[in-house]
């Protein structure tokens, strides 16, 4: 009797079976792996969104020469253009108080945003009528992902 080359029934069945639990292995640890991707992503995204704001409100703030108004959700202040520059700007942060509006940023009227979906903006001073340190916290939200950053600063020009 001839033996016949090739495969029998069964072991196609077999082979197509281990094919295709490799490759639902692989597919599953792929979608796993891009889940684990875009909540980072995500996490990520929020985190940048509430340090941009927390970084710019500091830095220009610790340079203020002049504080115009101070609130609990809004500040205004002179700053120098350059280093021991005569010339100053008017500098503004606010929030309306909205949950998921904007940070505004006034430079000498010209305004922008600075951070969205803001739910949660807050200043306070050391001694309202002698201001010298703020404390500053801001919350950003975009979709389930939450970020609160706080930061006090010293103002190094008063």
């Amino acid at each position: 009797m001839k033996r016949r080359k090739g495969f029998t029934l069964l072991e196609a069945i077999l082979s197509i079976g281990m094919i295709s639990l490799a490759m639902a292995v692989i597919f599953m640890a792929f979608y796993v792996g891009l889940n684990i991707f875009l909540a980072e992503m995500s996490s990520s995204e929020v985190y940048l969104e509430c340090n941009k704001g927390i970084e710019s409100i500091a830095k220009r703030l610790r340079g203020a020469t002049e504080i115009l108004n101070s609130g609990a959700q809004n500040i205004s202040f002179y700053m120098p253009l350059a280093e021991g520059g005569a010339t100053r700007e008017a500098v503004a942060y606010s929030w309306n108080g909205t949950p998921g509006d904007p940070l505004l940023i006034s430079v000498d009227g010209d305004v922008r945003t600075l951070s969205n979906n803001v739910h949660d903006f807050e200043l306070a001073y050391d001694n309202p009528s002698d201001i010298k340190m703020v404390t500053i916290r801001l919350m950003v939200s975009i979709d389930e992902e939450t970020s609160t950053l706080e930061s006090s600063v010293r103002l190094r020009n008063l």
